[in-house]
């Protein structure tokens, strides 16, 4: 039987705070209204560990972002999203990630639409012919407002993930734990796709799409 109640799934690993709507093992489910925390009960879970700035997981976006999110919307699937600073030379990555949990917590009815946004900035870092930028934390603000938070939510959020030695204020030790339990479960890169709990080895190609048919 697919593994969707959240809540059985595996104890608690990490001890920093979880802030509200994120899973024990610091993911963000998604079911039918797209909302943060929310899930389609007896339905396929699909686990994505994936940093903001990272290629494969970029790849794996273009793919399938618009399928997956629209499969949550028809109730055939629960999407979990773990963010991870995994590329953390860059503050984005560390401040994205952050952002994420933040709108989880605050306005977990825009979650997934923010969570599209930010790759949808990062999409052209690896695609572009010429050398694009690393996006600045501050321009987090203006996607976040396109997602739907208002201005005061907005700048709230860049206030409370303001970075200090290099790391964000809010949910750094939670990001910092959840990726060593990300290695102790044995996963080496991201995207790491998982489904009902399973390593989806070859996502690439329409591999998953055809993984999830094959379910119903």
């Amino acid at each position: 039987a697919p593994a969707t109640a959240l809540a059985e799934r595996s104890a608690p690993k990490v001890t920093a705070q979880l802030p509200k709507n994120v899973t024990p093992d610091v993911g963000v489910s998604v079911g039918s209204s797209l909302a943060a925390g929310t899930v389609n009960e007896g339905k396929p879970v699909v686990d994505i560990y994936f940093d903001y700035l990272c290629v494969w997981c970029n790849r794996l976006e273009t793919s399938y972002a618009e399928e997956l999110t629209q499969r949550a919307k028809n109730g055939e699937i629960t999407l979990v999203y773990h963010p991870l600073v995994v590329e953390s030379q860059y503050e984005f990555s560390h401040t994205a990630s952050a952002s994420a949990l933040w709108v989880a917590e605050h306005r977990p009815d825009v979650f997934a639409a923010y969570h599209n946004e930010i790759f949808a900035m990062t999409a052209p870092l690896f695609e572009a012919k010429e050398k694009v930028p690393v996006p600045q934390t501050a321009q987090l603000a203006e996607l976040g407002k396109k997602a739907g938070l208002t201005d005061a939510e907005a700048e709230q959020m860049i206030a409370d993930i303001a970075v200090g030695d290099g790391k964000p204020a809010m949910y750094s030790e939670l990001l910092g734990q959840s990726l060593q339990q990300f290695s102790a479960d044995g996963f080496t890169g991201t995207p790491t796709v998982l489904l009902n709990g399973k390593q989806v080895a070859d996502w690439t190609d329409g591999k998953l799409s055809a993984a999830l048919d094959a379910l119903k």
